[in-house]
């Protein structure tokens, strides 16, 4: 992560508060849980003052993160929905750039890289065009999938009728030729909690689970550029990356490292600290494992108590809306993504405050779009 791309991402917030500015918002809801947060990030900047701390981009790691959660919108009026023809168009987008790269369309192929493509990502576009996985637009499959499963929850809670099943569809498509493993149980997540909670087809439920257990783990696409998965993939790397660091910690007596991190999640300076062997120089670059390196277990604690206090808040018609929160973190990234973060904190939020009116008022109908 550069500081160019940091202040980037800030400036994305200030967009964010433009854009909403003539919306009824309350930004002081759940101050508790955005102080907690804030206080493990403090407690993290003092406990590590004295170390080799990069001035750019772990302050504005913690700035983000900071501006994420502050800025959290909670929307004060029933009046705001989500329509049909938005989440059409960005499903369809993103589908679209996945196919035109399947079948070597290389007119839009070309367009899309130049206007998308980073210098920077030749090597990680490359790598992952070899291995079959297709991300479209954001070239990181992983990526992609992060968005589609998001707009995959977004759809089942604000649309009903056919344009539903039409985008849930046509979404389903966009992670599968991913190849994400992570996005695929997240999807089956969504229609067993849909199916659970809303249908009450226990029976139904349970088949959903099982092709999720069963199947998924092996599940191998051979066409070209499609989908490739195999027994390996990045969560048992990870964990293990995970368990060395915490073994390192307590072999060179840094609890308070543990308790409230590094004040950074840059590897180079976690290695000099822990000893910890190249192999794991991608270990952190999941949710979790960038949380606990960068503001320790409290921090992790703080993330989690913010989520589950607004999980306890949603109605359960707007409940799948958590959903990628509870699995996407164990592989990849939301919050310290800081584009998909603050997309998905907006819907979030959306859902929370349609959840606070229909808990208020239950006897009032709640038409979505």
């Amino acid at each position: 992560m550069t500081c160019n791309s940091n202040f980037a991402y800030i400036l994305n917030y200030l967009l964010l508060i433009y854009c909403i500015s003539s919306f009824k918002i309350n930004f002081l809801a759940n101050m508790n849980s955005k102080l907690l947060l804030l206080g493990a990030i403090v407690i993290s900047y003092v406990f590590n003052i004295s170390t080799e701390i990069n001035p750019e981009s772990d302050f504005l790691v913690a700035l983000n993160i900071l501006l994420l959660f502050f800025l959290f919108p909670y929307f004060k009026t029933r009046d705001y929905t989500v329509g049909h023809k938005v989440l059409f168009f960005i499903a369809g987008f993103i589908i679209f750039s996945q196919l035109v790269y399947i079948y070597e369309i290389t007119y839009f192929t070309d367009l899309l890289e130049s206007i998308y493509k980073r210098a920077d990502a030749e090597q990680e576009f490359n790598f992952f065009i070899t291995e079959n996985r297709n991300g479209g637009i954001y070239f990181n499959p992983n990526q992609a999938c992060k968005y589609a499963t998001m707009l995959m929850g977004l759809t089942f809670v604000s649309l009903q009728g056919k344009f539903k099943w039409i985008i849930i569809s046509t979404l389903m498509v966009s992670v599968v030729l991913t190849g994400s493993r992570t996005g695929l149980i997240t999807a089956l997540a969504f229609f067993a909690i849909h199916i659970f909670f809303l249908k009450r087809n226990f029976f139904l439920t349970f088949l959903v689970v099982a092709v999720g257990l069963v199947i998924i783990p092996t599940l191998e696409f051979n066409n070209i550029r499609s989908t490739q998965l195999n027994d390996t993939g990045s969560l048992d790397y990870k964990n293990e990356a995970l368990f060395f660091y915490f073994s390192q910690a307590m072999k060179y007596d840094k609890w308070n490292h543990l308790a409230f991190g590094n004040f950074t999640s840059d590897y180079d300076i976690i290695t000099s600290i822990y000893r910890m062997p190249q192999k794991y120089n991608l270990g952190f670059d999941a949710e979790i494992g960038f949380m606990i390196s960068t503001f320790g277990v409290f921090g992790l604690v703080a993330l989690i108590l913010f989520y589950v206090r607004h999980m306890r808040s949603l109605n359960k018609k707007y409940l799948l809306i958590i959903t990628p929160f509870i699995f996407w973190p164990v592989t990849s990234t939301i919050i310290f993504s800081f584009k998909s973060g603050m997309v998905y904190l907006v819907c979030l939020g959306w859902c929370v405050s349609k959840s606070n009116i229909l808990n208020s008022k239950p006897k009032v109908s709640d038409d979505l779009a």
